[in-house]
């Protein structure tokens, strides 16, 4: 009889735990669903993936928290939430695009160093044929 009481304590305290933290979606500005972006809680190693919808699900046990969204390509957002007993809290998300400006990049043909150093190499070959390899190890 204990056994079976404290199986349904344990399946009631999973459910519990499992039916309360975040849920929602995350999207550019223009509404575009950013497909497996990353949604953590700031330091700690709890945290998620969106799906290809955008759509995204973390457990949370009930407190504050702040939630970091990140996603290549845009700025990171980091959100303070509140979560309460067996309670989803409900999370649409848009993340800005990061503007980078890089500065310009002119590509000149040139000398090809590795080149060189081959051909030299190569001019030498019948010398080192010629010597003998000797290595030394040291302990």
């Amino acid at each position: 009889m204990k056994l079976i009481v404290s199986i349904i304590f344990l399946c009631f305290c999973f459910s519990v735990h499992a039916n309360q933290g975040i849920k929602g979606k995350i999207s550019s500005e223009s509404g575009e669903p950013l497909a497996f972006a990353t949604i953590y809680v700031k330091g700690s190693t709890n945290g998620t993936n969106s799906n290809a919808e955008g759509l995204f699900q973390l457990n949370l046990d009930p407190g504050k928290y702040i939630i970091v969204f990140r996603y290549v390509g845009f700025n990171t957002l980091e959100k303070e939430v509140e979560i309460k007993e067996s309670l989803w809290e409900n999370l649409n998300i848009q993340l800005k695009n990061s503007a980078i400006d890089l500065a310009e990049v002119v590509a000149r043909a040139g000398d090809n160093k590795g080149l060189e150093y081959m051909k030299k190499a190569i001019k030498l070959k019948n010398q080192y044929k010629k010597e003998p390899y000797e290595y030394q190890c040291l302990a």
